[in-house]
């Protein structure tokens, strides 16, 4: 009963609730009315990664064209953002704070450096190459 997704999912929990115990427990101590935490002792346990699974080329070319026959006003955009993110790697939160100065067409680059204030999901600025499939040009 249960096979791999559910035994994914358990371990998944066993192991937050495990940080959540060490979390708990730590802020006990901080306060005195522990000494050493029994959480500690305590194993992680092992998950698989999910396979990763995307669509294929002319799968993904379909859906943007579908995407940009809609019949809302903001067809083009949703569908130009939806390339974008996919073919330079970049999150919707990032891709939200590119500005013009970031765009370096004579070196053929992205400056994503993600929120002003949090950066990107890993605290690096990272420079991605400009290509068209991602819908940008150098002639813009």
């Amino acid at each position: 009963m249960g096979g791999p997704l559910r035994e994914g999912v358990l371990h998944q929990r066993h192991n937050a609730t495990i940080s959540l115990l060490r979390h708990v427990i730590g802020i006990a101590i901080e306060n005195g009315v522990f000494h050493s935490n029994p959480a500690d002792g305590l194993e992680r346990r092992a998950v698989k990664a999910k396979p990763l699974e995307l669509p294929t080329r002319s799968q993904f070319a379909a859906f943007v064209a579908e995407m940009r026959v809609g019949h809302s006003r903001d067809s083009q955009s949703c569908a130009d953002l939806a390339q974008g993110l996919a073919f330079t790697g970049c999150r919707i939160a990032e891709s939200a704070h590119i500005e013009w100065r970031d765009l370096n067409f004579e070196a053929g680059e992205i400056l994503v450096k993600g929120d002003p204030e949090e950066g990107t999901k890993n605290g690096e600025i990272r420079r991605v190459p400009v290509i068209p499939q991602a819908g940008w040009s150098t002639g813009c």
